[in-house]
């Protein structure tokens, strides 16, 4: 069954079909704008801002492009999506800047889970149509957890040849931050972002096939990335990191593609969030 709400997202107008292959809609050109804007503001931020606080920055940028416009598409009110934009910066940023600054314990970081509840309360009239697209069918759990756990074995084992990266000890603090994050805010809106309005949408509502809409998602997904020092210190980790990000990136989006939901890519991005903070 074709996911309804794909479709059928109302603003201003009404969508009763899908626009004929090759037609793009206004809200695609939004969106890819959204797209690059992310790109440089990530640039911008890590060229200017001292590198103890960018991060920190980037995650209020994120708010701004994964959360406020996608937002306004299902409250139809710029008024409530400010609102909820707002809101969730207070739930998660003032908690994150603390415990960057040791001001208090990494453990806050499950105070992140706190943004569930906003979550429930604006989107709770969206419920059926936010269901379809975020859990789909049972299977696909599944799916999302074998990608994962095969990824990083992959992972494991050219770093375990390489020799190279091999984690001195486990580092609790950034893999219970990483997660908490992820899980509740940062991969919730990056997988909404990239995955249903860069492919999913693309495939269902604009009429592309799924090579190029994966890999428009997929480029605006990992070039924000390449603007960190970590992943462009010499050309074989710029290499190395385009590979493994349009791997993951491909992953992503054919794991939305073919159960025409969200929760495998998000699963599929926490198991590799939890084990890349294990590794690095």
């Amino acid at each position: 069954m074709q996911n309804q709400f794909i479709l059928n997202i109302k603003v201003k107008d009404k969508w009763s079909s899908p626009t004929p292959i090759g037609i793009l809609d206004r809200y695609f050109f939004i969106v890819l704008l959204l797209g690059i804007l992310n790109l440089v503001i990530e640039w911008l931020i890590r060229r200017f801002v001292p590198a103890q606080i960018n991060d920190l920055f980037i995650q209020i940028s994120h708010i701004l492009v994964f959360f406020l416009y996608p937002s306004y598409l299902i409250l139809k009110s710029w008024k409530k999506a400010l609102l909820f934009s707002f809101l969730l910066f207070l739930i998660i940023m003032p908690v994150y800047y603390f415990i960057l600054k040791g001001v208090i314990s990494f453990y806050f970081s499950s105070f992140f889970v706190l943004s569930w509840g906003l979550y429930i309360v604006f989107l709770k009239n969206n419920k059926k149509e936010l269901n379809s697209i975020i859990f789909g069918s049972k299977n696909s759990v599944w799916l999302g957890i074998l990608a994962g756990l095969l990824f990083c074995f992959h992972l494991s084992l050219v770093i375990w040849l390489s020799q190279t990266f091999l984690p001195n000890h486990i580092d609790l603090a950034k893999v219970m931050i990483n997660l908490f994050l992820e899980a509740n805010f940062s991969l919730l809106g990056m997988e909404f972002f990239f995955r249903y309005f860069l492919c999913l949408r693309l495939t269902e509502r604009n009429g592309f096939s799924f090579f190029p809409a994966a890999a428009l998602s997929t480029i605006l997904f990992i070039l924000p990335f390449l603007t960190n020092s970590c992943f462009n210190q010499s050309t074989a980790v710029i290499i190395g990191f385009i590979y493994y990000g349009l791997m993951q990136g491909f992953t992503s989006c054919w794991l939305a593609y073919k159960t025409k939901s969200l929760l495998p890519s998000i699963i599929f991005g926490l198991i590799l969030t939890v084990f890349l903070s294990l590794i690095f």
